[in-house]
């Protein structure tokens, strides 16, 4: 079996990323726990750059990449929060993590814009 992009198993939290994890409610008594990294931040959005996106989404085993309402790129992972153990979370933290520092660069470097650790060092 081949392994997919993204694949967390035995992929550390390292490079460029910045995670995030956020819990929103969800109807009366559950959540929604989201996994999320800032990829690439001030880019602008042309159609070979969103269907780069749309191919590599395809690919991914945890995750998608998505476009905030700022525009930037992100890659986001959903994870109902009722039947969350702590080994899906790190497994979902894992992936979003992989994915972000593995694509970031190459975003940049290809359509330019900036990672979003750039930005945060510029600060």
């Amino acid at each position: 079996m081949s392994k997919k992009s993204g694949d967390p198993n035995g992929e550390p939290l390292s490079g460029s990323a910045i995670v995030n994890v956020v819990v929103y409610p969800w109807g009366d008594d559950d959540a929604v726990v989201n996994v999320r990294s800032c990829c690439v931040r001030h880019i602008e959005l042309l159609p070979d750059l969103l269907e780069c996106l749309l191919r590599k989404t395809f690919k991914l085993t945890f995750g998608a990449f998505t476009i905030g309402n700022d525009g930037d790129i992100n890659v986001e992972h959903n994870i109902v929060g009722s039947t969350l153990d702590k080994d899906e979370l790190a497994a979902s933290v894992r992936a979003v993590s992989f994915t972000a520092y593995r694509y970031d660069n190459e975003i940049v470097r290809r359509w330019d814009g900036m990672t979003a650790l750039q930005e945060a060092i510029e600060l």
